[in-house]
Parts: structure tokens; C-alpha cells; sequence
């Protein structure tokens, strides 16, 4: 352990998931990742330059379950992270404070790996189901007391070369019908987007999108609590594609995801709504990122990767679409982020 923690300590920034393979030695697996990521918004001049660093430790344990008589194979996972956020100019608050640390949600997911799976052509398919336990600030914020999710995962693949579709869909359940906090948190900078984990992107990706439709302002509620400014998910579309080259112990990937996510929808009351009010009920969003990975010569699993992500809504206030892997509109936002993360197996 000592060796490992030597070895993530000569290193600084981080990445996106790869699609690097750790190899199993037993039932029980798993990964630690340790890096930082770097927003855009830190090399904007002027006014709107908003520095932005992270570092997070994402710890991965899994269990492969025992194979019964006509039964496919599954796997056990589990995925919780540490966040610090060493630099952030403006917005800060004791609810958003620089160089705060932070803990995200805690996944439990149960995976079936190539349940139907033609190896003569190349084409499997994968299957999983989740829950999230919903313990991180933000997510108590937004009133979450579980989540469930499930996937799939098409893929090709010939030689080096794969290619693969992944559907999903995600919903939680609330234990309020709104966002509350402690008044002295409440208002408009109360949920803004938390720290950035490339490990645990879709995570916060869907944190991130409560910033994007405001639906109230700061009440008081009896209980001493203050209503929060945005509206609750209450699930998640996405469909991602992903192309991956992997000659030898090199990994370049390239992926796209859209996301469609629907918010709570507003009351009827036409006394409270503005002319120009928009009643949409879902925002949409995409992922782009571009990586490379390497698996480190050395005698256990490690491997290092970087590059670069970008999460935005797809559309901007014109109606013009975002390019995906970049946001040239609004750089200060940090949208997109520079990565690069060191891996070891457990």
C-alpha cells in the first residue's frame, strides 16, 4: 500500500475513464483512481476568468458473483469519491467554499457482461441495473432518498478495434416535492455545479443540470428550511456511443453521450406564470471526450490516462447546437476540463 500511495503522490492532474482492463486475480477486484482535472475557465482573461482545480480519489471495489446452472455471469460494483476544489474565483459561499472537500453518492451496480454474445462476428450484449444511495450535499439538497438506473451495452468489436452503443435510463425518489436548505444557504448560489469528478461523470453531470432552468425564489418554508432556486430530476435519458483503438497497452477512446433530463413539472397557476415563462419540463445535454490511456510496465495493474471532456447543453440560448467536445460559448462555466489520472488495481 505504501508503494501505491508513493507512486499517487509524484502525480497531479487527472482523466476520464478508460478503457483500460485491470486484470482479475480473485472473486473480489477493483480500482483506485487518483487525479485532478483543469477548467477552461482558469485561461480566460479578464472579468470572466474563473480558475478551476480538481482533485478527487475514486475508490472502485467489485465481487464476481458465483455462476449458476443456466444463469449468466454477474458482477458486484461499487463506486464512491473524495473531491477537492483548490481553486474557484467567484460564486464561492459556505455552501461552495474554495478548497473544499466533498463526497459524492455511493453506487451499488449489478452487471451481466455479455449475456448474448456472437464471438464469431464480434457482437455481445451487456446488461445492468443500480441503486444510489444519496448521500452527498447536493443530492440531500435536492431532497434524493434513493436512486435506480438501467443499462445496456451493445458492442462490437474485431481485433483492436470497438465500437458500442449504451442506453440508459435513471430515476430517483424524493422525500419532498422541492429543493430545500438551510436559509442561510438558500438562494440562487445554493446549487451550482459541484465538483468536478471525470471518474463520476454522469453523476455530476445530472448535478450540473439543475442550474440550467431556474422555477422559484428563496421562500421560507414552517420548518426553518428555505426553498431552493431549480427544479428536481426526476429521471434521466441517455444514449452515449463509444469508439475505442487498444494496440497493445495504448487505449485512445473517443465518446458522445446525450442526455435528456426531465424535471419535476411546474404547478398550473397562471397567476404565478410570466409572459415570457418557458414551460419546458427537461433540458438536454451532451458529453464529449476524447482520451488516451496506457497500462504502465510494472508489476501490478496501473495505468495513466488524460484528455479532455466537455458537458453542456446541447443547445445555446440562439438555438445554435454546441459543438460537443469544446464549449466555445461560455468558457467561464468550466465545462470543459483537461484531465489526466493515474489508476491502480486493488
Amino acid at each position: 500500500m505504501k508503494k501505491y500511495i508513493a507512486i499517487f503522490a509524484l502525480f497531479c492532474f487527472s482523466a476520464t475513464a478508460t478503457e483500460i482492463k485491470i486484470a482479475k486475480k480473485s472473486s473480489f477486484s477493483g480500482s483506485a483512481t487518483l487525479g485532478n482535472s483543469l477548467g477552461i475557465g482558469t485561461f480566460v482573461s479578464g472579468y470572466g476568468q474563473v480558475p478551476s482545480l480538481t482533485s478527487s480519489l475514486t475508490v472502485t471495489p467489485a465481487y464476481a458473483l458465483p455462476k449458476f446452472s443456466g444463469f449468466p455471469a454477474l458482477n458486484l460494483s461499487a463506486s464512491g469519491s473524495l473531491n477537492w476544489w483548490w481553486l474557484q474565483s467567484i460564486s464561492t459561499s459556505a455552501f461552495n467554499a474554495n478548497n473544499r472537500i466533498s463526497y459524492s453518492d455511493i453506487s451499488l451496480t449489478l452487471s451481466a457482461p455479455k449475456i448474448v454474445n456472437f464471438s464469431d462476428i464480434g457482437l455481445s450484449l451487456s446488461a445492468n441495473i443500480g441503486l444510489t444511495a444519496p448521500i452527498s450535499k447536493i443530492s440531500r439538497t435536492l431532497n434524493r432518498m434513493s436512486g435506480f438506473k438501467v443499462g445496456g451495452d451493445f458492442s462490437y468489436q474485431k481485433a483492436d478495434f470497438s465500437v458500442a452503443w449504451l442506453p440508459s435510463f435513471a430515476t430517483w425518489a424524493y422525500s419532498n416535492a422541492a429543493m430545500t436548505g438551510p436559509c442561510r444557504e438558500a438562494g440562487r448560489g445554493s446549487v451550482l455545479p459541484p465538483v468536478i469528478n471525470p471518474q463520476n461523470i454522469n453523476f455530476e453531470l445530472d448535478q450540473y443540470l439543475q442550474e440550467l432552468v431556474i422555477s422559484r425564489s428563496e421562500e421560507r418554508n414552517s420548518d426553518g428550511t428555505c426553498l431552493v432556486v431549480g427544479r428536481q430530476t426526476v429521471g434521466v435519458l441517455s444514449n452515449s456511443v463509444r469508439a475505442v483503438w487498444a494496440p497493445g497497452r495504448h487505449n485512445v477512446s473517443l465518446s458522445f453521450a446525450w442526455y435528456i433530463n426531465y424535471l419535476r413539472p411546474l404547478s398550473n397557476n397562471p397567476s404565478l406564470t410570466g409572459e415570457h415563462a418557458s414551460l419546458q419540463n427537461f433540458t438536454q445535454a451532451t458529453l464529449g471526450q476524447l482520451a488516451y490511456a496506457y497500462q504502465i510496465p510494472v508489476g501490478f495493474d496501473l495505468s495513466i490516462s488524460g484528455g479532455i471532456m466537455s458537458y453542456q447543453a446541447s443547445f445555446s440560448k440562439q438555438g445554435n447546437f454546441n459543438f460537443p467536445f469544446f464549449d466555445f460559448v461560455t468558457p467561464g462555466k468550466n465545462q470543459t476540463q483537461f484531465f489526466l489520472q493515474l489508476t491502480a488495481g486493488i
